[in-house]
């Protein structure tokens, strides 16, 4: 059954990366300020957070795998210029460290999205 619930989030994981490769491939104005994602050096950064429990089997599993997949996808596709930098964090499986790490990724990094929730509660 614990086989079940990983299988799902690791599917999960992968259609979130699905989603995001459809950001990568559209054009992006490539203009500094405040409402666009940083350029540098010809490259666009879309900065992105990933909350998951890091103590958790699954939530080391999902980062390696979205990790590995970024790296696959650049090393097929290194003429793109848009860039996507994961920023973790981890919820250690509570529903307030999860909040507070929504919060301190808009706030700080200014992310365009978040991938994460593990658990309903999480969600919430």
């Amino acid at each position: 059954m614990e086989f079940q619930g990983l299988r799902q989030t690791v599917i999960m994981a992968f259609v979130t990366f699905c989603c995001l490769s459809g950001h990568l491939c559209a054009d992006i104005e490539k203009t500094n300020n405040e409402t666009n994602p940083i350029v540098v050096e010809d490259q666009v950064k879309v900065n992105v957070g990933v909350i998951l429990d890091m103590g958790s089997r699954e939530g080391k599993i999902i980062l390696s795998c979205i990790s590995m997949a970024l790296s696959d996808f650049y090393h097929l596709h290194d003429n793109y210029s848009t860039r996507v930098v994961l920023h973790s964090k981890d919820s250690k499986g509570e529903p307030l460290p999860a909040l507070s790490a929504a919060i301190g990724l808009l706030e700080t990094i200014r992310v365009e999205s978040i991938i994460g929730a593990q658990t309903r509660e999480e969600s919430l």
